[in-house]
């Protein structure tokens, strides 16, 4: 083991190569930012390649003088002193759903790969500060991330080790390159930093947005499931049109052979009795000036798909128990008919570890787009394809699966380019990662349509990584029930415009006019700030596991979220245009009470209800550099501000 002190943090390097452990690493040359280390034949190199007072990145390299060596595991530690350290922070709670849990955990344990998650784990103060993130720039392989309470030494214990069990590296040189955090900034702060880093030492280059890739999104899902067909989906679009709404998504359900697409898929090429016609939907979508998207899970095949024949033997084996351990039971909870009745779908999915994979998935999804006249897709499932070891007997031609889907990704991304450069691509949250992001258009929330407290963290994670320029962070399809207050209807829609691209999937057609009027309205006043919305800088407040108060700073205009009954002080960047900003009252309570930070002048204050109707206006000096504020504002209303004295200034007026 090699132990290095870094920024007032241990780190510790071991290697197994050759199946065998290193334990006698003897240090013969140290000189300003670099260690040379030498244990037998082995040699390790280790050198500081970004450094500012609190942030580090480390180059380590081992070679066996020039000849191959089998690397069976490397592993970094990181043990950073329990000295104002109170919680533990990584993407794997938000794939869980347990954010909430942020907290000193006793102990954890994920794996990563180009596919899933990423190997970076933050540990925070209780104000949600940085006090030491640790993180490997590689994002494709597999990476198994553990943590423990602590060591003898009162140190909490991080560690990060690749590649896992099963799988063996054949190389002349292995190089990691290690990220080290001890800055003063949030999670937030710490993620963006180690996003940027990696964008600067990798010279990833985003592609061009398809222009209306920021507007409003609906998806049939929530509002029809795998019952929608093609009468639904034209009876629907004048009012979706109306409403606002410009990128229109057709869900899992539009091809197969039966009312349940999910036990074929596999097979897309739209249902004759639910779309005999795509071509006149496509039209129709076109048609009102909006794009349309399909639904695709490329990866996957159902065992009742007709391509199941063709392509059984490459699914990825990982359970050597069983008659079909590369298939497992779904529970499916759409009505079909008028019972309820949960179905079993027998599935699996394509080992991207084989030849095949890399040409299949390309081909699919382009084809989609080529065929139907698409302006893009929603792929989904990307995340299912495991990465533990197949065990499968098909070819492996790559030694990881991490490597494998990489490949297969640039491939995809590459056939959907030069069939429409500009496509709109939406992945959702489980493999919405830093190596995918070239690849996408939108990063969409995981499953939590009903939970805009949920959709906002998961939002403003992926905020955290796609700093000003993609792919945007897209709101999973905001529901709601007919029978919902007005109040919770506008708090959702406003959330969801907040979080980057607004996207709902509701019913239209069985909403109260209220409802309509609600949506209408908030998408509009969306148009009309969406540049400085997408384009600005998303930053929470404060520290919460719900991040319930947060701003976004553009160009000209401030917008501040208020998503908790009681708010403190919020000090916001004095960098940043305050001449005008807007207060969203996402509260439960119909009072905005609290003094802004730094302000300075006289503000004009204009109060909007849930419709976004002006219901009072006032005045607001400084006072000492803060406007102390104590407002009646309907819950899911709004207060405009603008400093008085600013020539040609409007307040927003919808009329």
């Amino acid at each position: 083991m090699i132990e290095v002190a870094l920024s007032g943090q241990q780190i510790e390097f071991e290697w197994t190569v050759d199946g065998q452990d290193i334990s006698d690493w003897s240090l013969v040359r140290e000189e300003q930012g670099k260690w040379e280390y030498r244990s037998g034949a082995f040699e390790v190199h280790l050198s500081v390649q970004k450094q500012s007072e609190k942030v580090v990145l480390v180059s380590v390299v081992v070679e066996k003088g020039g000849a191959a060596f089998d690397l069976n595991r490397f592993k970094v530690r990181l043990r950073s002193p329990l000295r104002d350290l109170h919680r533990v922070w990584m993407p794997n709670l938000l794939l869980e759903g347990q954010l909430e849990r942020v907290s000193l955990q006793w102990g954890f344990a994920y794996l990563t790969a180009a596919n899933r998650c990423m190997p970076f784990v933050a540990c925070l103060n209780r104000a949600g500060r940085n006090r030491a993130s640790i993180g490997l720039m590689d994002q494709t392989t597999e990476t198994e991330v553990r943590g423990c309470g602590f060591d003898a030494e009162a140190r909490y214990v991080i560690e990060l080790s690749r590649p896992i069990e099963g799988i063996t590296l054949r190389t002349k040189e292995y190089r990691e390159d290690v990220y080290l955090n001890c800055g003063e900034g949030s999670w937030f702060d710490a993620m963006t930093d180690f996003t940027q880093t990696y964008d600067a030492l990798t010279g990833v280059q985003m592609p061009k947005l398809h222009p209306n890739a920021a507007d409003p999104l609906y998806c049939t899902w929530y509002a029809h499931g795998r019952m929608v067909d093609q009468e639904k989906v034209l009876a629907e679009l004048d009012l979706v049109r109306e409403l606002g709404f410009r990128n229109y998504v057709i869900d899992e359900g539009w091809f197969g052979r039966g009312p349940e697409a999910a036990e074929f898929r596999g097979d897309y090429t739209p249902n004759p009795k639910k779309f005999p016609d795509m071509m006149k939907v496509v039209d129709a979508v076109h048609a009102r000036g909006m794009n349309i998207l399909l639904w695709v899970s490329p990866f996957q095949i159902a065992k009742k798909s007709l391509k199941y024949p063709e392509l059984k033997r490459y699914l990825n084996q990982r359970d050597r128990l069983g008659e079909l351990p590369y298939f497992r039971p779904m529970l499916s909870p759409w009505v079909s008919g008028t019972v309820q009745k949960p179905d079993v779908e027998e599935r699996g999915e394509l080992c991207p570890r084989t030849g095949i994979t890399e040409t299949y998935v390309p081909e699919l999804v382009a084809g989609l787009i080529r065929d139907y006249h698409l302006d893009g897709l929603k792929i989904d499932f990307v995340d299912q394809v495991s990465v533990l070891p197949c065990t499968a007997d098909h070819e492996h031609i790559y030694p990881t699966v991490g490597e494998a889907m990489a490949r297969t990704m640039q491939a995809m991304d590459a056939a959907i380019r030069k069939v429409k450069p500009d496509a709109i691509i939406e992945f959702r949250l489980p493999y919405a990662n830093i190596f995918l992001r070239p690849f996408a258009t939108l990063y969409r929330a995981q499953d939590c349509p009903w939970d805009w407290d949920q959709n906002r963290r998961q939002c403003a994670w992926i905020q955290s990584f796609t700093p000003g320029y993609g792919p945007l962070a897209e709101a999973d399809y905001i529901s709601w029930r007919a029978d919902e207050r007005d109040e919770n209807v506008a708090k959702a829609v406003m959330s969801a415009i907040l979080y980057c691209v607004p996207s709902i999937g509701m019913d239209f057609q069985k909403l109260p006019e209220s409802h309509l009027k609600i949506v209408k309205h908030w998408l509009e006043f969306y148009q009309a700030h969406k540049e400085e919305i997408v384009r600005g800088q998303w930053q929470p407040l404060e520290f919460d596991p719900h991040t319930s108060t947060f701003a976004i700073y553009g160009v000209q205009t401030t917008f501040v979220g208020l998503f908790k009954d009681v708010l403190g002080r919020i000090v916001l960047d004095g960098e940043k245009p305050l001449e005008r900003l807007y207060l969203f009252n996402g509260a439960n309570t119909s009072c905005i009470h609290t003094r802004l930070e730094p302000m300075e002048g006289e503000y004009e204050l204009i109060v909007f209800d849930p419709f976004l109707e002006e219901v009072g206006r006032s005045k607001a000096k400084d006072v000492d550099g803060g406007l102390n504020l104590s407002l009646t504002v309907p819950e899911g209303g709004m207060v405009e501000g603008v400093r008085i004295g600013r020539e040609g200034e409007k307040t927003m007026r919808r009329r």
